[in-house]
């Protein structure tokens, strides 16, 4: 339902969905599809980009970034909202240099508070002072480019991919509250695979996804932040915890075996069409904890 909270506490009605081992990276179809939802990230990128050229010129009365200070930061141009925050960033370290005023001072003026310490800090601020709702170089993003759950899940299943939902954790949202319904939820949506969102779970949450997972023998998949300018570990917390390192370590082997078994022209965990293989669960876990095994012992 439009209004329903899910794994994306700040905004009812749309979620965060994944594609996890992916086997066909250069399906056609699903690159086109690809490139037509990066088209309208781009789009408001620019768009973000000229706001902030223009509270630039307010506010220090001198230039702001330019598109290509955020392009040049990804060579696959899959610019986001924090490329743009990264690039005024940049642009007020230059502006320092060039004008010899002091960076707090220039940080002020334009953010419109004093600087945190790191720079990954900083720019989690000038995201949240600038590119966020109701800030100075805000720009709406267009309907069209959030697609309907069922046209997602079918680009994933082009790129041979296990559709998949994050499950957000805490807060725990309306529509995550009754863990047991909203998975039969994603069931209808033809999603049979989990992963947490590592910074927003706790003991209880956590144990508690597995315990549903484990009844429905679906794996749960466990990894690091990538939207994030911070360094994280690549492991988490919970995957190092004895409680839960087994299970989540079988939801590798899911992965592992999924690739393994279509590589060779075999069924993986799902089909093409989405459909769950019977035992899929099974054969990829077996599949991939061999290839885990053959991993260790070559290490």
């Amino acid at each position: 339902a439009a209004k329903t909270l899910l794994n994306d506490p700040a905004n009812p009605g749309k979620i965060y969905l994944c594609g996890k081992a992916v086997t066909t990276p250069d399906d056609v179809a699903a690159n086109a599809t690809l490139a037509r939802l990066r088209g309208f990230q781009e789009a408001r990128n620019r768009q973000l980009v000229a706001k902030a050229d223009a509270h630039f010129r307010a506010s220090v009365q001198a230039a702001g970034p330019s598109w290509p200070d955020v392009a040049s930061q990804t060579p696959e141009d899959n610019t986001t909202e924090r490329h743009v925050a990264k690039a005024i960033l940049n642009r007020l370290h230059a502006l320092t240099a060039e004008s010899g005023k002091a960076f707090a001072d220039l940080y002020r003026a334009v953010v419109g508070d004093a600087p945190k310490t790191t720079d990954a800090e900083q720019q989690n601020q000038i995201r949240n002072q600038l590119l966020k709702t109701g800030k100075p170089c805000y720009a709406p993003e267009d309907p069209a480019a959030f697609p309907a759950v069922a046209e997602i899940r079918a680009l994933f299943l082009q790129l041979g991919a296990i559709p998949t939902y994050p499950v957000l954790g805490n807060p725990i949202t309306g529509g995550e509250q009754d863990l047991s319904a909203h998975c039969d939820r994603l069931e209808h949506w033809g999603f049979h695979a989990l992963e947490l969102i590592p910074a927003r779970n706790t003991d209880e949450r956590v144990a508690a996804v597995l315990a549903e997972a484990k009844r429905r023998e679906w794996p749960v998949f466990d990894g690091t932040e990538h939207n994030t300018p911070a360094m994280e570990p690549l492991t988490t917390q919970w995957g190092l915890d004895e409680r839960f390192r087994a299970q989540l370590r079988d939801g590798v082997a899911v992965l592992l075996g999924h690739q393994m078994l279509v590589a060779q022209g075999k069924e993986g965990y799902v089909r093409r069409d989405g459909t769950r293989v019977a035992n899929g669960y099974a054969t990829c876990l077996a599949a991939g904890r061999a290839q885990l095994g053959q991993a260790v012992a070559s290490a």
